[in-house]
């Protein structure tokens, strides 16, 4: 188990990394990568309302018009939370 001020550190590094390699926002395209998912697996997870992954990044979306981006601070702090879990 981690604890908070571990987990903390975790979501700063995870932070860095993500705006480093896709910057602030995050598309679906750069969501699938990160995941190491295929788009079309994606788009099917998070068109599900019961779907867990979509509950989960719920918090990083943020609606453009029709486009929906996700927030790389909002995602270090889910991953560094999906860390301390396993």
């Amino acid at each position: 188990m981690v604890d908070a001020s571990n987990r903390e550190h975790a979501a700063e590094k995870i932070e860095k990394n993500l705006i480093a390699t896709y910057g602030m926002m995050l598309s679906r395209e750069q969501l699938a990568d990160l995941l190491d998912r295929r788009i079309g697996g994606l788009n099917w997870e998070l068109a599900r309302e019961e779907s867990q992954l979509r509950r989960e990044l719920g918090p990083s979306m943020v609606r453009f018009g029709r486009r929906v981006y996700y927030s790389a601070p909002e995602l270090a702090l889910i991953l560094a939370a999906r860390l301390g879990r396993d």
